[in-house]
């Protein structure tokens, strides 16, 4: 266990993080929540994976490219995250697929209406890039805010900047733990999210 515990205040939150100690994490959960700055190749690597998809479920879906990685300028841990909505039977028949081409399930990171998968890919510099992908039934509201908040991101360079100053932080302080690095974010994310929403509304009724 880690000694020396301390509270540390991000947005409206409060999260422990140890001084002293060594980590019981892995060098790889360590690697995983090192913030990295924006790179202009997300894009192009978001692409090259779309197509890749396409090639194994087919065309017809809408794939967004939604995360950090998609926004430009916001960094974060570099991971691109893909999502792919459809209906349910389509979504399941996907999820096989797309496992079938060595995309990892992962049940624990989705949700009953969310499939997560993840992959690593060694790209032309020899250096491996993660992406996830994530099959999300058309009816689920969790597609809706998260392309709603990157839209938003992008559309708002300030608010940008702000979350990548608590993405760093909260990079800091977890020191590869997934929940403290999780709960370093909530509270910022939860209201532009609501923000977000109430943007996608208003321009839904013009």
């Amino acid at each position: 266990m880690l000694t020396h515990i301390k509270k540390i205040a991000v947005g409206a939150s409060y999260f422990r993080t140890g001084q002293h100690g060594r980590c019981p994490l892995s060098c790889d959960d360590m690697q995983k929540y090192r913030f990295r700055p924006y790179s202009p190749e997300y894009k192009r690597y978001f692409q090259l994976e779309k197509r890749r998809l396409e090639k194994i479920i087919g065309r017809g879906l809408p794939v967004e490219h939604i995360g950090s990685t998609a926004v430009p300028g916001l960094g974060g841990k570099g991971i691109v995250d893909i999502l792919i909505v459809g209906p349910k039977r389509r979504m399941l028949r996907a999820s096989g697929m797309i496992q079938g081409r060595g995309y990892e399930f992962r049940p624990g990171g989705g949700t009953g209406e969310r499939l997560f998968h993840q992959k690593d890919l060694r790209s032309r510099d020899g250096k491996t890039r993660r992406v996830h992908v994530h099959l999300v039934f058309s009816s689920s509201r969790n597609w809706r805010e998260v392309v709603a908040v990157r839209d938003h991101l992008r559309a708002h360079p300030q608010a940008a900047a702000e979350y990548a100053r608590i993405k760093r932080r909260a990079a800091t302080v977890c020191r590869g733990d997934k929940e403290i690095y999780r709960r370093c974010k909530e509270a910022f994310l939860k209201d532009l999210t609501r923000k977000a929403m109430s943007v996608k509304g208003a321009q839904g009724t013009r």
